[in-house]
């Protein structure tokens, strides 16, 4: 299967960094770029899960797709393979970090998906890319984080970083928790001795991980979307723990 899967892999990326490259060249004004790059990577990811096998539940969808315009999405992070799962299911741009901006195959990947890319350490630059989170959510796109500001070996939820949660404040829209979760690999449940076929953290190198995962059969995912938070009732710190325990519960039931 690998034979197969990994020249569809590479065409469909192909195709996705040329589409995107044009569309980037080509498209001046900034909210119809962000269309663009939300639909070519929403068509992209959805082709990209079927060519790896990669099956996914949704539990909880909102019925009119228009709740989820608007909103700010808050989830944890297991790996690469979740912005493809979350864009197959919804188109939405994301937060990561300028360390993955400057990644060699990453990075790329997640300019062309319309990504915006903080520095937390700095408080003045945090402070500028709130602002333009907070302006673009307000001219009707949805933006995705992932507070953990790491992805985890699947134990537990990390704790959140809250100081992104200010986008949602200033954009004055409410917060919709989603939780991930891997559920089988290979149609065994997820485990210690498996997971690393999924899941992508700590020193775990991409490409010999990707690799890996072409000879993986079947991958089953859950992502289950869980009840708004209004972002203006709550003081920070209480938005970001009502935030934190909606994922984490959801996350450790059985």
């Amino acid at each position: 299967m690998a034979i197969i899967k990994i020249p569809l892999f590479l065409i469909t990326l192909l195709l996705y960094i040329v589409i995107s490259l044009a569309a980037d060249i080509l498209v001046r004004k900034e909210t119809t770029k962000l269309k663009w790059h939300g639909r070519i990577t929403s068509i992209t990811s959805s082709l990209a899960l079927k060519i790896l096998g990669i099956k996914v539940t949704v539990v909880n969808r909102p019925r009119d797709k228009k709740e989820l315009d608007n909103v700010f999405v808050i989830s944890n992070h297991l790996s690469y393979l979740d912005i493809l799962i979350y864009a197959s299911v919804f188109r939405s741009l994301y937060i990561t970090s300028v360390e993955v901006q400057k990644m060699f195959f990453l990075g790329l990947m997640s300019r062309l998906g319309g990504s915006f890319f903080v520095e937390r350490r700095s408080k003045t630059r945090l402070l500028q890319e709130i602002d333009r989170i907070a302006d673009v959510i307000k001219k009707g796109f949805t933006v995705t984080l992932f507070p953990e500001g790491t992805s985890s070996n699947g134990d537990t939820v990390l704790p959140f970083k809250g100081a992104l949660f200010c986008a949602a404040e200033k954009a004055n829209v409410p917060i919709m928790p989603v939780c991930i979760k891997y559920q089988t690999i290979n149609r065994q449940p997820i485990s210690p001795s498996n997971r690393d076929l999924a899941y992508y953290y700590g020193d775990i190198e991409f490409f010999p991980h990707l690799m890996k995962l072409f000879f993986v059969k079947q991958i089953e995912v859950k992502i289950e979307f869980l009840e708004k938070i209004a972002s203006g009732t709550l003081e920070r710190k209480e938005l970001v723990d009502a935030v934190y325990c909606a994922v984490l519960n959801c996350y450790m039931k059985r």
